[in-house]
């Protein structure tokens, strides 16, 4: 009997594992691509740029998240005054959302250094050249330096309108002070499991919200067209 209560014990605990497997990621950590602005992606962080997108901060690093209907667009905002070439930011996604205890085929490093050299990486490959679907720039002071991404919706499989939740960790790599730092926090080993990751969503299900103008004006158009056609029939009563 002992054996047989212990053999289903065991059975749920790796039903169990299988589902947290399955869901992939760490929910404590969790970030939206609202809709905003299209930004010019030119590696400087302008003014108001990213006023409108979703934030995360994580040791001197910024990260920046937002999309308009058909890309998905990241900055970083870097303090840094030690300037090494070998500074890096980079993106991982995991585009199926199934998480694991290594890089699968889909899932997908994005990086670029301080000197503006791209780098991708798709599941346990070496990083290599970037495959399309996605472009990134960077500027740099001596105190600082920032970069834009743009991802399109068909590198990571997103449908403009249809709910879709990403594995997203980001990677912030000042190279003078040791090794790089993520967010979710874990270290260089730990980010190789996508069951580490956070999680990236976009609560307008990826799609642009409409501008209040547009709303105000369709209202407006709806009430106006039945009140034409309402005077309209009072008119050719009263003539008749």
């Amino acid at each position: 009997m002992f054996r047989k209560i212990l053999a289903m014990l065991s059975f749920i605990l790796c039903l169990f594992l299988l589902v947290m497997m399955a869901e992939g990621f760490n929910p404590a950590y969790e970030i939206a691509a609202v809709a905003g602005s299209t930004p010019n992606i030119d590696g400087v962080i302008a003014s108001g740029e990213w006023d409108d997108a979703s934030s995360v901060s994580f040791n001197n690093t910024v990260v920046y998240v937002k999309q308009d209907g058909k890309n998905l667009y990241v900055a970083f905002n870097v303090s840094d005054s030690t300037v090494e070439n070998q500074d890096v930011v980079a993106i991982f996604i995991d585009v199926d959302n199934n998480g694991g205890s290594s890089p699968q085929p889909d899932d997908i490093l994005f990086g670029i250094s301080r000197t503006g050299q791209l780098s991708e990486r798709q599941g346990d490959n070496p990083p290599g050249f970037p495959t399309g679907g996605w472009n990134a720039l960077v500027s740099s002071t001596s105190s600082m330096w920032q970069a834009e991404y743009n991802i399109t919706y068909a590198k990571i499989e997103i449908t403009a309108g249809q709910p879709k939740t990403l594995g997203i960790a980001f990677e912030s790599w000042d190279y003078a002070t040791g090794l790089p730092v993520f967010w979710p926090p874990m270290t260089p080993i730990e980010s190789n499991y996508p069951s580490n990751w956070g999680n990236l969503t976009s609560e307008e299900n990826w799609i642009p919200e409409f501008p209040s103008s547009v709303a105000l004006l369709g209202f407006l158009m709806l009430i106006t067209i039945p009140l034409v056609f309402i005077k309209k029939e009072s008119n050719r009563k009263s003539k008749s």
